[in-house]
């Protein structure tokens, strides 16, 4: 069976190489929709017919991206643009570092890759497998990491 969880925030980011408007910092409403597969659980308790509790994904997979991505900059270690270094120097900023561009591509394959850790260090949802993940940057435009891609 596989399930879908989905998780909004909000973040800014800068495509540092790009030749267009997105090379200066601006934000997004990002959605990303992660895909598991599992078990349906046939027992008593409250557990009785779900592959997991979708609170226990919100808990664990919503908590890091708020606590890493939610209203954040989202941004490339190289980029050594002068409004770039300001904000990674000042104290009160949120900034998560990539190692290339932040582009929707690379948070997709980075939650993927999170989402992946997490689950295996969480006993309640080590069960399940991470088969697909999808971050919407825009109503238009997104990117889907798939298991074995």
């Amino acid at each position: 069976m596989h399930i879908i969880r989905r998780f909004e925030w909000d973040a800014a980011h800068r495509l540092p190489d790009h030749e267009g408007l997105c090379s200066n910092i601006h934000g997004h409403r990002y959605k990303a929709e992660i895909q598991l597969e599992g078990e349906i659980t046939r027992c008593t308790g409250s557990l009785n017919g779900m592959v997991v509790d979708f609170g226990a994904l919100k808990t664990v997979l919503g908590g890091w991206i708020k606590t890493h991505w939610d209203h954040a900059c989202l941004l490339s270690v190289d980029d050594d643009h002068p409004a770039v270094k300001a904000i990674r120097e000042a104290e009160d900023m949120r900034v998560y570092l990539f190692d290339l561009s932040p582009t929707v591509e690379v948070l997709t394959e980075h939650l993927a890759k999170v989402v992946e850790e997490l689950m295996a260090l969480n006993i309640a949802l080590n069960d399940l497998k991470v088969t697909a993940v999808r971050i919407w940057e825009t109503p238009n435009c997104s990117a889907v990491w798939t298991k074995g891609s």
